[in-house]
């Protein structure tokens, strides 16, 4: 599951072999809370995000886009 400023944006939950999931929000300019929940249980595991521009263009959400709060 993945949250945005702790709003639920994607849920992929339950038990299935990987697959994608798009959400889409607009986001003003500046920093916005992120969460990723997941847990496994049986076979491969996979975790995946990614982020598009609106132009299109689309990255990894890696470490690049990621702050830590202190």
């Amino acid at each position: 599951m993945l949250y945005l400023g702790g709003e639920l944006v994607i849920d992929n939950d339950g038990l299935h072999g990987a697959v994608a999931i798009e959400g889409r929000r607009m986001l003003e300019a500046g920093y916005h809370p992120i969460r990723i929940e997941m847990f496994q249980n049986k076979g491969g595991l996979a975790l995946s995000a990614t982020i598009k521009n609106p132009d299109g263009e689309v990255s990894p959400l890696d470490g690049s886009w990621l702050f830590m709060r202190k």
